[in-house]
This record gives C-alpha cells, sequence and structure tokens, in this order.
C-alpha cells in the first residue's frame, strides 16, 4: 500500500504510500563500502554506479538497490508505518546523491513487485509500493523521478497498481495513474483492510485503488 509522511506532501504535491498508515506492525550491482555517517546511510561513491535514468533532479542519479541498503530502507518503512514485508532488493529503486562529505547518500526510494508471478511478456501486474523521501529532499522531484524509474520496468501492455489516500491522488494523477472501481483479487484484501484503518486514523475520505497501463 502506499503513504509517505505524516503531512502527505512529496515534490510539492499530496504523497501516498498506503503502507504507512498506522496498523499493527504487520543485474549487475554497483560496487560500493557501506558506511554509516551519523544517522543517514551513506556508501563509498564508485565509477560503476550508473543510473537508470536520466531524468532525475541535478545532483540526484537512480540506481538498482542492493542487500546493503536493506538495513536503512527496512528501518524508514518502519518509521512511515508501512508494510514492513516482501523487502526483497530487486524490487527496490534507491535515489542517491553526494552528501556535504562527498559519500553517497539515500535520499528516497521506492519499489514495483510483480505479483502476477511467473508470468512472462506483456500483460503482468505489479504493484507500486514503499515510496519514501528523506524529507530534507522532498519537493524536488525525487519522488517524481523514483516512480518514473519504476514504471520503466513494465513491459508494454503491463499494469501497475496502487493503493492510496483519497486526498493524496492528484500526485498520481500527474504521472499517468487513474482511480478504479475494483481493485485486481490480489490487492482486494489490503485494499479492504486499508480502508478501516484510514478512517480509523481520520481520514475520512478513505483510500482508492489507482492503475497506470503501459
Amino acid at each position: 500500500m502506499v503513504i509517505l509522511n505524516r503531512k502527505h506532501t512529496l515534490h510539492g504535491a499530496p504523497m501516498p504510500c498506503m503502507s504507512r498508515l498506522p496498523h499493527p506492525r504487520i543485474r549487475a550491482k554497483p560496487v560500493f563500502t557501506p558506511q554509516t555517517h551519523g544517522t543517514r546511510r551513506v556508501c563509498a561513491s564508485s565509477p560503476t554506479q550508473q543510473p537508470l535514468i536520466a531524468s532525475t533532479p541535478e545532483g540526484v542519479h537512480m540506481r538498482q538497490a542492493t542487500q546493503e541498503d536493506m538495513p536503512f530502507i527496512r528501518k524508514a518503512i518502519l518509521r512511515e508505518w508501512m508494510n514492513p514485508l516482501g523487502h526483497e532488493p530487486s524490487r527496490f529503486c534507491v535515489a542517491a546523491s553526494k552528501g556535504g562529505d562527498g559519500r553517497e547518500e539515500i535520499i528516497g526510494f521506492g519499489q514495483m513487485e510483480l505479483k502476477s508471478q511467473g508470468a512472462q511478456g506483456p500483460g503482468r501486474q505489479w504493484e507500486l509500493r514503499s515510496l519514501i523521501v528523506e524529507r530534507q529532499h522532498r519537493k524536488k522531484g525525487v519522488g517524481t523521478a523514483l516512480v518514473e524509474t519504476l514504471k520503466s520496468r513494465c513491459s508494454q501492455g503491463d499494469a501497475a497498481y496502487l493503493v492510496t489516500l483519497a486526498v493524496t491522488q492528484d500526485f498520481y494523477k500527474r504521472l499517468g495513474f487513474h482511480v478504479v472501481a475494483k481493485p485486481p483479487a490480489w490487492l482486494a484484501p489490503e485494499a479492504a483492510l486499508g480502508q478501516v484503518v484510514s478512517r480509523l486514523a481520520g481520514y475520512t475520505d478513505g483510500l482508492v485503488v489507482m492503475c497506470w497501463e503501459r
């Protein structure tokens, strides 16, 4: 599911990610050396790291997540009250930039999970989830770049779904998503539970299920 921060903002727009609603705690890889710098997750820069797309904010690059990134990712997901399950590095895209010390700093991430398991070619279904941008880097286009990078994993004829607060849907509409009346069967339980939890949390407009088709 999709809900991001308690103020629901990302890239100057409402920021969704239903996984953060308060509920019970329910390919070549780049070469780098993980390090800890204060409370940030940083790693030494490597010339083998390549951006996945070029249309990113200045000073930011996108790359595939690695196993070494996962402690930082899991901690951020728990902090934002998102679903802590299903964190396979290959599903994640990481947005990174150089910190003041010149080392790489993770400033955001998201994942695109294949839900029609075993399906090959067009017509597969995906879920966009776990989208987080660190607070000091929001409203700068990082969230948009992450979503567009994750969408690029879909083939022609594929569809990507997400569950988000109704008040945050405009962000995704600008990226080509539209509201659907009926979620696919694999997403229905999550959407139903999310509706209940969101209203208990005070979001009277509830949730919407959205879809994007390539």
